[in-house]
Formats: C-alpha cells, sequence, structure tokens
C-alpha cells in the first residue's frame, strides 16, 4: 500500500494511525542477544530464506569464567528460533567462523585453548563442528597441533579452506607459523599444510579463492629485527606453493581479509600498525602478485577493520572497530568504498562502549547487509550480547519510522487542515533509549524520522520564540517492526512580530585585494518585516570597491534596502572591499560589523531586569587606549563585573554600577598587548548582548596578534553580527575553524558559549566539481535545537539526519579546479550552535567535516577543539600587592623588546621583602624558567635564545603570594 500522508487532517493527541507498511518499506533492524555474560557473534552466514545463523562464544554455564562456543539462528526480521552453546568448563572456546557444505549440513570452524595448562603445553585446537539444517551438532572433528586462531574460510573444489597458525619451534621457543587446512564436502579434514619462515615468524590470517583449483594466502610477517611485512602465496588444489611476494609496505599492515572483485583482481584489507590506525586497501594481481594501487581511509581515530564483501554495484562494505580520538571506547563502524578505494561515507553504530562488527554479509534478494558483532551499549547488566544488524546498502537501519507534517495551525484549534501551509527546513527530533535521532521538513511541511521499536519522544524545534508548538513533545510507542506512526505537529503564533537575523561572512581576507563579504539576512519571525535595512561598518583598514545590491553610504555606515522580507524568508547579498596594504601587518586582525533593521524584540521582558544597557567603546590615542563604559538605559540596581585583559593576562577585574546615561572611562598603556574588556550586563537583561571590545597594535611595534578571538564577539542578538578575521598570505583551502577560539591549548569558553564553525572548501583537482557535499556529525554534547545557519558562498540545501549529522549540499554548483579560476575554486558555508545546558564542566566538543567533491573520496577538514568551562580562571592575573610600601604600577623594565635573545630585567625600585623571583612563561602560561633574586639584586639577566620566536611573560611574584608585577616581550 501507499501512504499519502498529505491526505490525512491530523489531531496531534490522540495519534492518529499506526500502520504496518510490511516488509517491502522496510529499511532493517538490529537485535542483540544472549543472558548473563558476555555473548559475542564472530561470524554469520545467510539461508535462502533470509534467516541468518551465527556463531560466536558465550559466557561458560558453570561459571568457570571462561567461554564456550555459541551458536543461534533467527529469522529474517531477527527474531531468534533456536539457541545453543557447548564446550568444556575448564577451556576457552570459540566459533570464529561458519560455513554451508551443502543443503543439509553447515559446518562451524572453531579455536580453543586449554587455559589451566602452562603456554608450552596447551592445546590449542582448530576444530569444525558439524550442523544439520536444524543447527544441531552432528559431530566434531580436531586437530592435535598447536593452532592459535582462525581467522576467515575460503571455498576450494568441494570443500574449505581454514586458515591459523601451527606453533612449530624456531630458535629458541615456539612460535606460529601460518597454516593451511582443506575440509572436504562431508567435513573431514583432507590435508593441512604450514608454511614456514626461516627466521621468523607469523600467522596465517586470511585467503581468497581465485579460481577453480588455486586459492590466496596472506600471512602477516614479523622476525627479530621488527620488520613486519605480508607475505602473499598463490598455492594449488594440494596445498603447493605456486608463487611467493611480500608487499611493498612503508607501515606495519595487518590482514583483516581478501576478496576477488568483479574484475577478477583481489583486493587486500588490513589496518595500518600506528597510534592513528587507519584502514588500509591494496588491489592486487592474481596472476603474479603485484600490487595495482593502495589506499588509506583517512578518518579521525583508530579504525580495525574485521570483514569485508562487495556489492554487485563494484563497491566495498567494511566493517570493524572505531575508537574515537581521546576516548577508549568502541564503535562499531561501516565505511563504504569506491571500486577504485575512495571512501565514500563512513558510520558508526552502537551507543556508549563496547560495541564491535565482526561480520558481513549480503543479502541479493533483499538488497541488505547483515552485520554480526557484539554491543554493550544496549544491555541493561553491562555485559556483552551478541548483536545482529540489518542495513540497506546506504547505510540505514531501522525500519519503524514516525512520519507526519509541520504546519502553521492558522485556525488555532491545534488541527492541521490540507490547505494551512507547511514549515520548511524545521528540525524534528525523537529521542529513545537509543539517543536522539533528527530530521528537518521539507518543502511541504513532511517529515520522516526512522527509529528503533520502542517509546519515543517526538519534538519539533521551533526556529525562534515567537513559534509555539501546540505539544512540546509527545510519546509514541511502535511495537513492531515495520509500524509507521502518523504524527503531525501544529504549529501556532506565539508574538505576531518579525525576527531578524543577519550574518556577514569573509572566508578570508587578503592584504591589496578585494575581499569578498557574503551578507545572510532571514526573517524568523511571523509576519514581514517591511521595509527591512541591513547595516555594514567596514573595518578602517577596508574600502568599499563593490557589491551586488545598490546601496547609500552616510560616514563609516553602509546602507542596503532589502524591501519587504516576509516570514520564514531572506537572501543573500554581497559586498567587495579592498584590505590596505601599507598600514597593516600580517596576521593582524579586521573586524566588519552588520546590524539588519528592524530589531525590536516583542516578547515580555523578564521583571527581574532593572531597565539598564551597558555598551563599551574605545580607541587607540599614541601609547595609551580609552575605553569608555556607557550605560544607555535605566540606572543599575547592583553592580555587575568587568574585566580588562592583555593578551592572556587579566590587567584588571572590578565591579561597577552606573546611574542612567553615566558612563565611566579607563586609560590603559598595553606596551603592544591585545587589550580586551569584557563588561557584563544586569540579570535578566533581554537579548544575548554581552558588551565587549578588542583593541590590537596600541602602543608598540611589533605587536602582538592571535588573542582577539580568545571571547566571543558582542554579537550574541539575532540583528548583530561581527565578523573578525586575521589577514592572511597562504592558507589552507579546505579547513574549519570554530570561533571564539577559547583560551588556551584547549579552548577553553563559558558554558552554552555559541561556537561559530566556518568551513571552507576548493577544487584541488583537475576538473569541474559538479556536486559538493559537506558532512559534518556534530558532537552529541552540541545543542541541535540552538543551530543557526549562516552564510555560504554558493546556494545550498541543509539538512540534519541521523544522530546529528549534518549535511550542506551544494547541487549543483559547477566549481572549476583551481589551476582553471583560483577565485572561482573556493567556496564555503558557516553555522553556529551552542554546547548542551547539561554538557559538564571539562567536556571537550571536537569537530570536523568531510567534504566531498562529486564522486572522489571525501577531504577531511582539521579538527577543532573547545572545552566548556570557565576561561578566566585560565588567564594569568596581575594583582599588585599591598604589603610593600613602595607601591608603582610598573616593576619591570625589560630591555631590549623585542629582543634576539638576551635580555636584561631591572626592578624599577629596591623591594622590600623577601621570596622575590621571576619567571618565564610562554602565550599558554607553561612555565619556562624561573630565577630567584638574591638580597639587594635588582637586576636578572635571561637568555631566550632557546626559545622560538612569539611573545613571551615575565612575572614577578613573591612566595606565597600573587602576581606583583607582569612584563610581555617579544622573541624575535
Amino acid at each position: 500500500m501507499n501512504l499519502h500522508v498529505s491526505y490525512f487532517r491530523y489531531w496531534l493527541t490522540p495519534i492518529l494511525l499506526v500502520i504496518s507498511l510490511g516488509a517491502a518499506f522496510g529499511q532493517g533492524w538490529q537485535r542483540h542477544y544472549g543472558n548473563a555474560g558476555d555473548q559475542r557473534a564472530f561470524s554469520v552466514a545467510l539461508q535462502p530464506d533470509g534467516g541468518i545463523i551465527a556463531v560466536g562464544s558465550t559466557a561458560d554455564t558453570a561459571g568457570s569464567g571462561q567461554t564456550n562456543w555459541y551458536y543461534f539462528r533467527t529469522d529474517s526480521l531477527g527474531q531468534i528460533l533456536a539457541e545453543s552453546s557447548w564446550g568444556s568448563a575448564d577451556t576457552a572456546e570459540s566459533a570464529v567462523a561458519i560455513f554451508p557444505m551443502n543443503q543439509d549440513m553447515w559446518v562451524v570452524g572453531n579455536r580453543s585453548w586449554a587455559v589451566s595448562l602452562p603456554l608450552v603445553a596447551q592445546q590449542n585446537d582448530i576444530q569444525w563442528v558439524k550442523l544439520n539444517a536444524q543447527g544441531n551438532p552432528q559431530n566434531a572433528s580436531m586437530t592435535a597441533s598447536f593452532i592459535s586462531v582462525v581467522h576467515s574460510d575460503a571455498a576450494l573444489g568441494s570443500g574449505r579452506l581454514l586458515v591459523g597458525s601451527d606453533f612449530q619451534p624456531i630458535i629458541d621457543g615456539l612460535f606460529p607459523q601460518p597454516a593451511l587446512y582443506y575440509i572436504d564436502s562431508l567435513g573431514n579434514l583432507q590435508w593441512s599444510v604450514t608454511y614456514p619462515f626461516t627466521d621468523q615468524y607469523g600467522d596465517g590470517l586470511a585467503a581468497v579463492q581465485v579460481n577453480a583449483n588455486e586459492a590466496i594466502l596472506a600471512s602477516y610477517e614479523f622476525n627479530a629485527t621488527n620488520s613486519q611485512t605480508i607475505r602473499l602465496q598463490r598455492i594449488d588444489f594440494q596445498g603447493n606453493e605456486l608463487l611467493e611476494k611480500r608487499l611493498p609496505l612503508t607501515d606495519a599492515v595487518l590482514p583483516a581479509t581478501l576478496l576477488q572483485t568483479l574484475d577478477a583482481q583481489i583486493l587486500l584489507i588490513g589496518n595500518i600498525q600506528s597510534a592513528q590506525s587507519d584502514v588500509y586497501l591494496a588491489k592486487i594481481n592474481p596472476a603474479n602478485l603485484d600490487t595495482l594501487w593502495t589506499a588509506q581511509l583517512a578518518v579521525t581515530g583508530t579504525q580495525v577493520p574485521h570483514a569485508a564483501l562487495e556489492l554487485p554495484d563494484g563497491r566495498i562494505a567494511i566493517v570493524g572497530e572505531h575508537i574515537p580520538q581521546g576516548t577508549s571506547s568502541r564503535d562499531a563502524f561501516l565505511a563504504m568504498v569506491g571500486p577504485a578505494g575512495q571512501l565514500q561515507w563512513f558510520k558508526t553504530y552502537g551507543g556508549l562502549k563496547g560495541d564491535i562488527f565482526w561480520d558481513i554479509q549480503y543479502s541479493e534478494v533483499q538488497n541488505k547487509l547483515v552485520i554480526g558483532g557484539q554491543t554493550a551499549s544496549f544491555s541493561l547488566s553491562g555485559d556483552l550480547q551478541a548483536w545482529l544488524l540489518q542495513a540497506d546498502t546506504s547505510g540505514q537501519v531501522w525500519s519503524s519510522r514516525v512520519v507526519g507534517r509541520v504546519a502553521q495551525d492558522l485556525t488555532q484549534n491545534c488541527l492541521i487542515d490540507a490547505s494551512e501551509p507547511g514549515l520548511q527546513q524545521w528540525i524534528v527530533a525523537a529521542a529513545g533509549a537509543p539517543g536522539t535521532v533528527y530530521t528537518v521538513t521539507d518543502a511541504q511541511g513532511f517529515y520522516q524520522l526512522p527509529v528503533d521499536t520502542g517509546s519515543w519522544y517526538v519534538s519539533v524545534l521551533p526556529v525562534s520564540g515567537y513559534w509555539l508548538p501546540c505539544e512540546d513533545s509527545v510519546e509514541v510507542t511502535l511495537g513492531n517492526i515495520n509500524d509507521t506512526v502518523v504524527l503531525a505537529f501544529p504549529i501556532q503564533v506565539l508574538y505576531e512580530c518579525p525576527f531578524m537575523e543577519i550574518d556577514i561572512t569573509t572566508p578570508f581576507l587578503r592584504r591589496c585585494f578585494d575581499n569578498t563579504n557574503t551578507v545572510r539576512y532571514f526573517n524568523y519571525g511571523t509576519t514581514s518585516a517591511a521595509p527591512a535595512t541591513a547595516v555594514v561598518l567596514l573595518d578602517e583598514y577596508l574600502s568599499l570597491t563593490g557589491s551586488t545590491l545598490p546601496y547609500t553610504q552616510s560616514g563609516d555606515s553602509i546602507f542596503f534596502n532589502l524591501g519587504t522580507v516576509p516570514p520564514l524568508s531572506g537572501g543573500t547579498f554581497q559586498l567587495t572591499a579592498f584590505l590596505d596594504c601599507d598600514s597593516t601587518v600580517l596576521g593582524q586582525v579586521h573586524c566588519t560589523e552588520a546590524y539588519i533593521l528592524p530589531d525590536s524584540l516583542c516578547f515580555n521582558f523578564d521583571p527581574e531586569w532593572d531597565g539598564s544597557n551597558l555598551e563599551v567603546d574605545g580607541y587607540c590615542t599614541g601609547d595609551s587606549v580609552v575605553l569608555t563604559i556607557s550605560n544607555t538605559g535605566a540606572g543599575m540596581q547592583g553592580p555587575v563585573e568587568y574585566i580588562i585583559t592583555e593578551d592572556q593576562i587579566i590587567f584588571r577585574r572590578d565591579m561597577l554600577q552606573l546611574g542612567a546615561g553615566q558612563d565611566t572611562t579607563i586609560v590603559v598603556y598595553p606596551n603592544g598587548a591585545t587589550l580586551t574588556i569584557l563588561v557584563g550586563q544586569t540579570p535578566g537583561h533581554p537579548g544575548n548582548s554581552q558588551p565587549m571590545l578588542v583593541i590590537e597594535g596600541c602602543g608598540s611595534f611589533p605587536f602582538s596578534t592571535g588573542y582577539a578571538f580568545q571571547f566571543p564577539q558582542n554579537d550574541g542578538n539575532a540583528s548583530v553580527d561581527i565578523e573578525c578575521r586575521s589577514n592572511v598570505g597562504s592558507f589552507d583551502p579546505n579547513d574549519k575553524t570554530g570561533l571564539p577560539l577559547g583560551v588556551g591549548m584547549e579552548g577553553i569558553i563559558a558554558p552554552r558559549t555559541p561556537i561559530e564553525y566556518l568551513i571552507r572548501f576548493q577544487n584541488t583537482g583537475t576538473d569541474t566539481a559538479f556536486r559538493v557535499e559537506i558532512r559534518d556529525q556534530l558532537s552529541a554534547l552540541l545543542d541541535i535545537a540552538s543551530l543557526r545557519i549562516g552564510a555560504s558562498s554558493h546556494p545550498n540545501r541543509w539538512k540534519v539526519s541521523g544522530e546529528g549529522l549534518l549535511h550542506f549540499i551544494f547541487d549543483p554548483i559547477a566549481l572549476p579546479d583551481s589551476a582553471a579560476n583560483q577565485d572561482g575554486s573556493m567556496g564555503f558555508v558557516k553555522f553556529s550552535i551552542e554546547p548542551k545546558a547539561s554538557a559538564p564542566l571539562g567536556s571537550v566538543v571536537d569537530n570536523h567535516a568531510d567534504i566531498l567533491f562529486d564522486q572522489n573520496a571525501p577531504v577531511l577538514t582539521n579538527t577543532t577543539r573547545h572545552t566548556v568551562g570557565d576561561p578566566t580562571a585560565h588567564l594569568l592575573t596581575n594583582i599588585f600587592e599591598p604589603n610593600n610600601i613602595n607601591t608603582t604600577i610598573e616593576w619591570l623594565a625589560a630591555t631590549p623588546n623585542p629582543t634576539h635573545g638576551i635580555l636584561l630585567v631591572n626592578l624599577r625600585q629596591p623591594f622590600k621583602g623577601e621570596g622575590l623571583r621571576l619567571e618565564v612563561v610562554d602565550a599558554f602560561g607553561r612555565l619556562l624558567q624561573t630565577h630567584v633574586y638574591s638580597a639587594n639584586q635588582s637586576q636578572i639577566m635571561l637568555n631566550l635564545d632557546s626559545v622560538p620566536a612569539g611573545v613571551y611573560f615575565i612575572l614577578l611574584r613573591q612566595t606565597g603570594r600573587s602576581i606583583i608585577d607582569t612584563q610581555r616581550v617579544i622573541k624575535l
């Protein structure tokens, strides 16, 4: 049946329909199996009717702490039909391979070892158990040699090859040697062959059949000199070696599997043995074992592949385990790779811990992937459970879904009629036991969310506070696979008012060139903005040279008439500005401001607000900066804090309280330091204003750079945007920045600070790119309800899917290559998002993006890092000690400054105290040198030859007390 949801009239509560659409509409499912103790599914096999057989290990029922062989069988939907285990209490046993011999018999390849015996006496056995069609063990066979592991199987003739390692004496001990075992169609061992190294050892890890009478064996080779490589051997039907060759490797690679591809070549898949372990692929000619090409799947974190297969269209599906960077947890991964080794996509599955995919099979009948593994994330007890998962070839799993429509409720009756307008690109979220998943509505307001069975809380995220859903969230329960719940969200108008937002972006600033600024404006309100006006104030070193919209200019302000902007719509325009050559230096920061009118707020003000409104202003005059804090509102009913910093030192931290119309002026002598002033607003102040000002390059030359982005700009209100960028020479074409940068190397930002991400891309290929897609897996610590889309270089569509995967799709784009058109080959997109209010202090938010040009392998950007905390607590503090009677503002004099290495530091006046010392720290506050003053000493010579060029700080400190004075020095 077809479901046309546009014909329904929706009631919000109760839910109108729960429809079972049937298997034809299903995407997949996931199930976990087992009881107390750990269970794993190491190998899966498919039956003709779509049923699944899986084998692995389970906790020994006698409670010995060992494992037994584990078998279970399910129907095509993963519902368990049979389950069994076998083994002995004093032996660790695992089933690692299962494969059909004929319609009525399966063979399970096992490994076992007697853990109670010494290592040299342990019987590490390979076993194969014949199962009938019902999964009942018939009889078992076992070798008597020392076998370490069975990794994979390969058909040869009418039988099967088991791959393992035979322990044999080498030099002064027993070491593994690659071995093959041939099991005939009746499950009997016909022959076994060991392929020893001379003074080396290693494991047989993978094999694949290449024709009716030959197979390829891959072994991992290791010797006493720590050289590691892969040995490839072509063997015949009797196990005789026909050809041997070693792969030319620059890094050690551990093979995981071998595949024969549709082009009759061999594909080896393994992982690079390094701190940053990536998936390695090598295409091999089976005739001569020459390497045709190699590829490496560069994904942040550590990837260990365990199995792979080729799809009918030539793509390669790879499964394994992924360890995110900076953690020890494991996620299962599924990666799709093109025929030439290019990564098409990489997805992770599971929850918080212990999730691994061990095997993968492809169902031609259903065009589905069936994956076996283990999971601890979905186990209530925390034990591992066997895990089966079915997904389509795009990696989509869940088959049950919530569908519906988000529309404006014009009649204000919490119902949606077909004539009421749908709301496009509104985010819909569903929160359940597996986590939270997201989607966005289409042009008619329709949405669909794939979810697992069980209970989910579904909600729509309003684009502004002027809109109100009739229900914040609705609980739905999906009891069966392929169920569909139809759920609509009528949205009512809470305030009749425009809500204008503006964003201005320049992807880079180059001195002596015209630079393009893109302005995006959007009305998130409920009524039209008429007329709307954009105002742009360029940085003092920028001169307007052109615009795609007509404009008028009055002093520093440039005005753009935008006409009437209807609700939930907007537009984009561009302006170019020339950045001066002579009066700027490389790395200097330039800030351009954009405002949009109307900017009035229509919601009710917080009754706690006293009506005050603080603003800051300042300017450089000679060697000093004059700062002014003004109250442009009603009188303050209580004080607020303000902070002044010089680079990464807090110069002053104090409280102030101003009456209506009052102001206060502060004069600071920064001596070339970057000066930042931060001022709080009184409680209940409307909007998100955070008065701040950064002044760079005042007082001396050269001056410090790189400190202007520690704190967010005062553009928290939607009607204001301040774009600050450092001018650059050369730059990386595909990168990502997140502003503010935060304080220190860990990027400390205050809770709920919006992070503004800019992703730049450039087509550095050899031909035009007709489609560009950016994929950004947002951290679970980020609040998707706060997502705001900013300006972009080209028209695009965006969406959020899955557990927070943000897509920007530029299609069509026709992006020329950089050789044909350097400027035209570049693009960008910008968005902002906040950490969740629940993110604890110390939470680390890492973020990177994948950029896909047409069908090429994704280009990975750098990873940005922010840490939630108190940024001011990570700054140095400059406090003048009152215990010294010779009080003066400046104690230290350092010459020469800047210096090439030798620096004389003098005390301007004698210090009447003890325990005085001098410390040298870098820009991140790391202590580099300490010098203790002796009695009556007033001068210390510092040698900075060993430190790199940059900005450093000299701290004068008294034992047991705070810093007395600081001096910033520049090492050339």
